[in-house]
């Protein structure tokens, strides 16, 4: 995060590992600390099993708008991702790993992989 609660392109490239491997919860407690008020729900696609944390008071810093954590589906390969809509740096999706991950051709987001040598 940036001051304030926002967040880059940039700087979601540069540190793009830091969502992974988090409980829902835990990205819920981050975002909080930046400011943010969140409520928790399910996915609204039938067979997904990612949840979502939708903001609630958005603002010029605190730019996200949706963070939606997948612990992975048939659609995408069964591996995880964790995917945020912002209102200014578009969707940006971090996968834990590049090698299962299947894309349909109709994504939306760019799509950023984990480094396997960055902690």
């Amino acid at each position: 995060f940036e001051r304030g609660g926002h967040v880059s392109e940039k700087s979601f490239s540069e540190h793009r590992e830091f969502f992974l491997g988090k409980s829902v919860a835990r990205i819920e407690n981050e975002l909080k600390k930046h400011g943010y008020e969140v409520k928790r729900e399910r996915s609204t696609h039938p067979t997904s099993k990612a949840q979502r944390l939708i903001v609630t008071n958005q603002s010029k810093d605190r730019n996200i708008a949706v963070i939606q954590i997948s612990p992975g589906s048939k659609r995408h390969g069964n591996v995880s991702y964790v995917k945020i809509s912002t209102s200014d740096a578009g969707i940006l999706k971090v996968v834990s790993d590049k090698s299962k991950y299947k894309s349909d051709g109709k994504e939306k987001a760019k799509i950023y992989f984990a480094r396997r040598n960055k902690k």
